[in-house]
């Protein structure tokens, strides 16, 4: 999981790079299976979308799509009991 830390902005909301904890925050995906997987995942979705991506953002989109990847598993593994599933027919 990514430290809170990673996630910092400046007065105008913008994102900002964390002094020091750069490797901390990134990581080693691009060396992974997982990163591997993003990289495929992110091109596919630009390809099908037809969206340019500029080199110099690419690792910069890779990280927010492996932060979500993150989030996905906090809440995918958060055991719900069955009477917390939502039921199959919306009735208002």
């Amino acid at each position: 999981m990514l430290p809170v830390s990673c996630f910092l902005y400046d007065e105008t909301g913008a994102g900002v790079r964390p002094a020091g904890q750069w490797g901390e925050c990134m990581g080693d995906q691009g060396a992974t299976d997982a990163g591997a997987d993003l990289g495929a995942f992110l091109d596919s979705g630009l390809r099908l979308a037809g969206l340019p991506l500029e080199a110099e953002l690419r690792p910069r989109v890779l990280m927010h799509l492996a932060t979500a990847l993150t989030m996905l598993e906090l809440v995918a593994e958060f055991p719900l009991p069955d009477e917390a599933e939502p039921a199959p027919v919306y009735v208002p």
